[in-house]
């Protein structure tokens, strides 16, 4: 249930049009797992109508052991700052409630206008 960001040439486009394309989010609760800083992403999807984005950066060792709250809607998490573990734990909670996933490459995302 998760959708791959990078196209064939290792680039990752813009993700908030991607997430919009893909979903919509509008009215919807996103969690983001993965990255210390943001930048721009909260904003631009709050503009598009997201209702609130919650963040976990993933750094710390009670992030393996934290529960997906059932408010989420959708969640994107950036695999390059993750360790295993914690990936694998928010796939498996994410299948098991049906909430839909988009794994990106955050180093790879650059300037979101």
């Amino acid at each position: 249930m998760g959708i791959e960001l990078t196209n064939g040439k290792g680039k990752t486009g813009d993700i908030i049009k991607k997430i919009i394309i893909f979903w919509g989010v509008s009215g919807m609760t996103v969690l983001v797992v993965g990255a210390d800083r943001l930048g721009k992403i909260p904003s631009k999807l709050q503009e598009e109508g997201a209702r609130e984005i919650i963040h976990w950066s993933g750094r710390q060792k009670s992030c393996l052991n934290r529960t997906i709250p059932k408010k989420v809607d959708k969640i994107v998490l950036f695999w390059d700052f993750l360790n295993h573990n914690l990936m694998n734990n928010i796939k498996q909670q994410a299948k098991a409630a049906g909430i839909p996933v988009i794994f990106s490459k955050r180093s790879l995302i650059g300037k979101v206008s």
